[in-house]
């Protein structure tokens, strides 16, 4: 697992959907659509000091992370969850950036990934 976060274990998602790669595919577009949202959520609940919004954000995003097998997003992701539930936003802010620094890094993998046939 790299910081950089730009690991996606394809074959960790494949099993889960029984080796159906459209089906893979479409839940990549979706999670591609809605990531950009739950970022921006996130980043509104940060500046406004609110942790409840920054948790459910955070919360909303682990499961496909952990689904793709993008493990280190996936923490990064556990531990914004974490650091809102206990009030820790400034500190959440911070893992927040690397936390979309990790996505932008995936992105390239998943949109290559949809447009595979």
């Amino acid at each position: 697992m790299s910081p950089s976060g730009a690991e996606v274990d394809w074959s960790h998602a494949l099993e889960a959907v029984r080796g159906d790669r459209g089906l893979l595919r479409s839940m990549v577009r979706t999670f591609l659509e809605e990531y950009p949202r739950r970022l921006g959520e996130m980043q509104r609940a940060v500046e406004e000091q609110v942790a409840k919004p920054l948790q459910l954000a955070a919360h909303s995003l682990k499961g496909p992370l952990r689904f793709f097998g993008a493990q280190w997003a996936f923490q990064l992701a556990l531990q914004v969850e974490n650091l809102a539930r206990d009030g820790r936003i400034e500190d959440g802010a911070a893992v927040l950036a690397e936390l979309e620094t990790a996505l932008l890094a995936l992105e390239p993998r998943w949109r290559e990934f949809i447009q595979q046939e």
